[in-house]
This record gives C-alpha cells, structure tokens and sequence, in this order.
C-alpha cells in the first residue's frame, strides 16, 4: 500500500488517507505537524518507531526543486547524485530544496495491536519529580529493551502526567500487567491516578490520534515530552 501527499499536507490529513486504507506509518503525535518537514528531518515517531521504523524510511518517492528551479523526482533506487540527493534530503530538512510530494510505503493497520494511557494528577514540582524519576526507571528498564512496545510521557502545566502505551502485533503478554510497576509508582509516590485504560486504541488511528484533543486544550507548549530517551546512556539529571 501507498499514499502520497504534498507539500503542506499535515499528519490529521496524512492519518485519515492511512485510516481509510487500513494503513499505518509511523507518524507523530500533533494532528497540525506537516508531514514533508517531519519527515525531511527523519521523521522520529515516539510512538510507532519500534514497529514501523522513521518515517523517512518509508518513502519511495520524493519530488523536490532545487534552488536553481530544477525539479527533480527521486527513489531509492536513484542513481549518481540523484540517489545522494534522495539520502541527503532524508535528514538535512529544507536545506536541499523545496520538497512538494512525497509517497510512502504503509504498513497494514493490523501491525498497531492495542494501546492506553495512565494520567497522574501529580499537581506541582514536588510531588512530580519523584514519581517522574520512577517512570523513566520503568522505562529504561523495561519499555527500551522491549522491542513490542512503546511508552511516551507528556507533562502539562498543571503537572499532570500523561503516560502513553503502545502495544504492537509482536507483544504477546499481559498489557496491563506490563505497566503494573507505574501504579505502583504512582501509589509509592502517593500522587492519584485519574485515569487507567490499557485497552482504549483499539486501531492505529485512535492511538496516532489520542493526543490531539490535548494538545489543542493546551495554552502553550508542554513543559516536557520525552521520546524513548533513545541515545542516552543515563537518566536525565535533576537539572
């Protein structure tokens, strides 16, 4: 399955053509993100990564004009400086031109197997910071290495947290015993749980979908979202 849009297109557009289709890229988690200038820096999805890889490792076409005029139109199977040009462009952003369609390779929609949130209402710095530190332990320590699964934490102003779960076609344990070890946590720390559903994205359109009605209640931006911590080699300092 392919789908192909343009410049402009943003990711509600980009997962809605993929929800009829009964498709699924790894996209990211804002509804009004345009799609060419995620993906032409890589396209890091926190919540699909695992399973569906970047999203610019699933485009298979790209037509883009150069800053002489020059319109090119470019695969991976490109050769001599068009194929350079096509890997470049994967990564540099604008810096290679202007980029006006894109066409990705999809995953069937059955890859996404279930998924769910937990949301803390912590309240303020002092009763976040502890708890935060025991959900980035859990993690580091059993989300990383765990290839079925993906884990997102977003933290508002009001110091609610909002913990997101993703669970692939490959994960074949117990979901909510999975994230047991976070309302322990959460109890531990003595801060409530408002919500618990591990089973609330039934498709990979509700799950892609599930922060957009947050982030358009949000004044501002979030004060902190964390994506994995891929490349860290400890846990975030204090600081």
């Amino acid at each position: 399955m392919e789908v192909t849009v343009g410049g402009g297109s943003t990711f509600r557009q980009l997962a809605q053509v993929c929800a009829d289709a009964g498709g699924a890229l790894p996209i990211g988690t804002g509804d009004t993100v345009g799609v060419c200038g995620y993906t032409m820096n890589g396209g890091l999805s926190g919540y699909f990564g695992k399973r569906l890889g970047m999203l610019g490792q699933r485009v298979i076409h790209m037509e883009i004009v150069l800053a002489n005029g020059t319109v090119k139109s470019l695969t991976p199977e490109s050769s001599g400086e068009d194929g350079n040009l096509f890997h470049a462009c994967l990564g540099a952003g604008s810096a290679m031109g202007v980029v006006t369609s894109l066409t990705f390779k999809m995953e069937a929609a059955a890859s996404f197997s279930t998924g769910g949130s937990i949301v803390v209402a912590c309240g303020n710095k002092t009763s976040a910071e502890p708890f935060l530190k025991r959900a980035l332990h859990f993690m580091k320590g059993s989300v990383l290495p765990t290839s079925s699964c993906s884990m997102e934490i977003v933290i508002v102003k009001d110091f609610t947290v909002i913990i997101n779960f993703m669970f692939y076609d490959t994960f074949t344990g117990n979901t909510s015993s999975f994230i047991q070890q976070v309302r322990d946590d959460a109890k531990a720390c003595n801060v409530p749980i408002v919500a618990d559903d591990m089973t609330s994205y039934k498709t990979w359109f509700e799950a892609a979908s599930s922060l957009w009605d947050v982030i358009a209640g949000l004044k501002g931006n979030p004060l902190v979202r964390v994506d994995h911590c891929i490349g860290t080699r400890s846990l975030p300092s204090d600081e």
